[in-house]
């Protein structure tokens, strides 16, 4: 999987640069003066307000980490070859998680193999299940987004896909 550059990704973002008085005005298509000014509402949204003759257009973007692919990567599971004794149910269990039938899932078992997938649900128990049976595997996550992108702690863009880490945050602003 590729390394998260150690360069802050936030400073290529509207609402980094507005935040940090980064922005210069825009020429306003009805005055054309460089009057437009870059402001977010309450609800994080971003709109340009002309100073000087009130017109105000609505903006639509994607920040850098709406379009970064590393909130696509996903959590990969290798499982070493195992030659141990597991039993029927303990198969059809693994089965049913990775999506094999029975006999697929006992050859995948003796041979090893990989799975990725996003692993929302049920990623405890499959790990719960190998750690039980004795099955040797090993977990490759994606790097953490939060180093490259150190700003989402104050983000307060609806769209960002930080939103889920700042929910706890939500609760007491």
């Amino acid at each position: 999987m590729e390394k998260l550059a150690n360069t802050n990704g936030c400073k290529n973002c509207i609402e980094y640069k507005l935040n940090h008085n980064q922005i210069d005005n825009c020429k306003c298509l009805d005055c054309g003066n460089d009057t437009m000014v870059w402001k977010q509402e309450e609800s994080g949204t971003f709109y340009v307000e002309c100073s000087y003759c009130g017109t105000i257009a609505a903006v639509d973007l994607n920040t850098p980490c709406e379009e970064d692919k590393v909130f696509w990567q996903e959590i990969k599971i290798i499982i070493e070859p195992n030659q141990g004794k597991i039993s029927n149910r303990d198969i059809l269990d693994l089965a049913k998680f990775f999506n094999y039938n029975g006999v697929q899932m006992r050859n995948k078992l003796c041979c090893g193999f990989s799975a990725e997938a996003t692993f929302t649900h049920g990623f405890d128990d499959i790990i719960d299940i190998l750690q039980q049976k004795g099955i040797n595997y090993k977990v490759v996550k994606p790097d953490d987004p939060r180093k490259k992108y150190p700003y989402y702690k104050y983000c307060k863009y609806p769209y960002s896909p930080f939103r889920h880490y700042n929910i706890e945050r939500d609760k007491f602003d």
